[in-house]
C-alpha cells in the first residue's frame, strides 16, 4: 500500500519545479475545495454558478466566493456537464459552516493551507531545503518569504530569488510551461505576466 506523501514531502518536491510551493499548494487546496466541495457535493438544483453570479454579483462575490474563484468555478462548472449545478440552498449551507462567511470560502482554504505550509517549511532543517534548491528550479516567493522569520535558510531563499531575476526571459519561458502543465485550462485565465506575479507571490 503506497502512503500518502506528508506536507514536508509536497514541500520538497515542489521545490524542485519552477515554482513557489506553498502558492502552488495553497492553489490546489482551493481548487480541490471548489472540485469536491461545491461541485461534487452540489444537489442538483436548476440555477448553476454563472446565472447566481449575473443575477447578484455583489451578493456572490461578496459573501460566498470572490470574483476570481466564482469564474473558475464556472469554468469548472463547464467542463463537468455530469457534474449538477449549485443551489442557493447549498451556497446557504457553505456559508453556515464556514469558519469565517466574510471571506471568501476558497480563499479561506487557500490562507489556511499557505500558513500551514509555512509553518512545514519554518520545520524543515536548512540542509535539506538547500538540497532541493539546488537539485531543481524553485523559490520561495517574496510575499512568503516577508513571512519567515531571519535564518540562514531565509536567506538562501532570497538569492534565488535574485537569481531567478538576473535571467528573466528564461524564467519566464520555463515557468510558463511548467505553469501550464500544472493548471491546463485553468491556467488562461491568468493575466499575462504571470511568471512575474509568481516572484512577488500574487496567487
Amino acid at each position: 500500500m503506497t502512503m500518502a506523501p506528508t506536507d514536508a514531502e509536497r514541500l520538497l518536491a515542489l521545490l524542485r519545479e519552477p515554482c513557489c510551493p506553498i502558492c502552488i499548494l495553497a492553489r490546489r487546496a482551493a481548487r480541490e475545495y471548489l472540485e469536491t466541495r461545491l461541485l461534487r457535493l452540489s444537489t442538483g438544483a436548476s440555477q448553476g454558478p454563472k446565472a447566481l453570479y449575473e443575477q447578484d454579483p455583489p451578493m456572490v462575490s461578496g459573501a460566498v466566493l470572490c470574483s476570481r474563484h466564482w469564474h473558475k468555478l464556472v469554468a469548472l462548472e463547464a467542463r463537468h456537464p455530469e457534474v449538477p449545478r449549485l443551489s442557493e440552498a447549498m451556497l446557504e449551507t457553505l456559508l453556515e459552516t464556514a469558519d469565517d462567511p466574510r471571506i471568501c470560502l476558497a480563499c479561506g482554504v487557500q490562507q489556511s493551507t499557505t500558513r500551514r505550509y509555512l509553518e512545514v517549511l519554518a520545520r524543515l532543517p536548512a540542509e535539506t531545503v538547500g538540497l532541493a534548491l539546488r537539485q531543481g528550479q524553485g523559490f520561495i516567493c517574496l510575499k512568503h518569504l516577508a513571512a519567515l522569520p531571519a535564518s540562514p535558510l531565509k536567506g538562501w531563499l532570497l538569492e534565488r530569488v535574485h537569481a531567478l531575476t538576473l535571467d528573466l526571459p528564461r524564467f519566464q519561458e520555463r515557468y510558463a510551461r511548467w505553469h501550464s502543465t500544472e493548471f491546463g485550462p485553468e491556467a488562461e485565465l491568468d493575466p499575462p505576466g504571470r511568471a512575474l506575479a509568481a516572484l512577488a507571490g500574487e496567487d
